[in-house]
Parts: C-alpha cells; sequence; structure tokens
C-alpha cells in the first residue's frame, strides 16, 4: 500500500511537471518599442565661481560675492527663484608645485569653488542666460543641457505603439511557429526617455552666444508576454 502510495504522489508530480512546462511552453515573450523626435523646450544651465586667495575664509567671502552677482544675474534674465539650485561647494588647500622628489607640498593658499544650477523654461533665452553669467562674475560654465519637459500624454501615445510593436513581433513568430497569438498576460515598462542634448562651451570664448537646441528622441520599451494557441 505504502509502495502504490509512494507511485501515485510521484505520477501525480510527474503530471504536474509536464503541464507546468506545457504552459510555459505556450507562451511568447517579447519587446515592444516606440519613438519620436521632438525639440527640446526646456534647458539647464551649469555655471559656477572659482575663487582663490591666502586664507580659506578670505576665499570663500571673494567667492560668495562673485556668487551674489551670479544669482542676481540669473534672477534679472528671467529664471525665477525656485529655480536656481546650488549644486556644488568645496574648500580645499592648494599646494605649491615641488620639483625634487621626496620634498614636502606646502599650503600656499585655499581655492573655494560654487557651482549653480539653473533651470531655463524657454529655450529661446538660454542665450542671454549665458551672457549674464558671464557678465555676472561667474568664471566657470559647466555646461548646457537641453531636454524636453515631462509630458504624460506624449508617454501614453509611445506606450500604446509600443505595445502595437511587441503585437506585431509576436504574431510575426507565432505564424512562423505554426501558432496563434492569445491573450496578453504581462506588460511590463522597461523605461525609456529622452536623452538630453549637451552643449558645452569655455567661459573665455563667450563673446556672444548663440545656442542650439536640436532636437532629442524620446522613446519607450515594453516587454510583453501573449498566449500562443
Amino acid at each position: 500500500m505504502r509502495v502504490l502510495l509512494i507511485a501515485f504522489v510521484t505520477l501525480i508530480m510527474g503530471l504536474s511537471f509536464e503541464v507546468q512546462a506545457a504552459d510555459s511552453a505556450r507562451m511568447i515573450s517579447v519587446s515592444g518599442h516606440a519613438e519620436v523626435e521632438a525639440t527640446p523646450d526646456r534647458a539647464r544651465v551649469s555655471a559656477g565661481v572659482v575663487s582663490q586667495a591666502a586664507s580659506a575664509s578670505e576665499a570663500v567671502d571673494q567667492n560668495s560675492a562673485a556668487m551674489r552677482g551670479v544669482f542676481a544675474a540669473l534672477q534679472a534674465a528671467g529664471v525665477a527663484e525656485a529655480d536656481i539650485k546650488t549644486s556644488g561647494f568645496n574648500v580645499s588647500p592648494v599646494f605649491d608645485q615641488v620639483e625634487g622628489r621626496g620634498q614636502a607640498r606646502r599650503i600656499v593658499g585655499y581655492r573655494a569653488t560654487n557651482t549653480v544650477t539653473a533651470l531655463v523654461r524657454t529655450t529661446a533665452t538660454v542665450g542671454d542666460t549665458l551672457d549674464a553669467l558671464i557678465k555676472g562674475s561667474a568664471n566657470t560654465l559647466h555646461g548646457v543641457n537641453f531636454f524636453v519637459a515631462p509630458d504624460e500624454a506624449v508617454q501614453d501615445r509611445l506606450r500604446v505603439a509600443a505595445v502595437k510593436d511587441a503585437q506585431r513581433k509576436a504574431a510575426m513568430m507565432a505564424e512562423a511557429a505554426g501558432a496563434r497569438l492569445g491573450r496578453v498576460m504581462t506588460i511590463s515598462e522597461m523605461g525609456g526617455g529622452g536623452g538630453p542634448a549637451p552643449a558645452r562651451f569655455r567661459a573665455e570664448a563667450l563673446a556672444s552666444v548663440p545656442v542650439s537646441a536640436g532636437t532629442s528622441t524620446l522613446s519607450m520599451d515594453l516587454a510583453v508576454t501573449f498566449e500562443l494557441r
């Protein structure tokens, strides 16, 4: 009796495994992709001030005075106070240049660095903002990143197009395998977005600042699992 029970359980487990394997074999997973070109409508500008003095306090004082000019220039260019953010501040020693090996390096001063990032809500004013920064005592310009403002309606259209792309691929492969495409089992979003279009400049080369936002590619990727019949 015990032997028969063990054999029956083993048989049931074997059948269960075969059914699961058969179920998994009747599914197909594909990726769906969609993208659209868009013109950036916003930009992030990063700039700052580097100051050096004999003492740390002097370097910070000089840097703070110059940064007040940077903040004022940004606001005068139309950037809202809420769109201006300090993105980095550092004070570090400056050492002398040692020619011989084994010689101790001496601290000859201190360097204060303050960086600010500003959100420019219209690309038409980016050039004016850059001009204002340089005139407002900024001596380092780290770059400009153009991007497309988040738009859920655009994202939804990309999702729909990505699902259709996944359906097309799955139907083609199912037909080639002699099967028919069934219901959707799972859909998961794998990400997407729009890569910023960077434009970088050297501060000392800015007599006038012509800039171009170019285009950005917005994309959506989905993973979709279909039933096969």
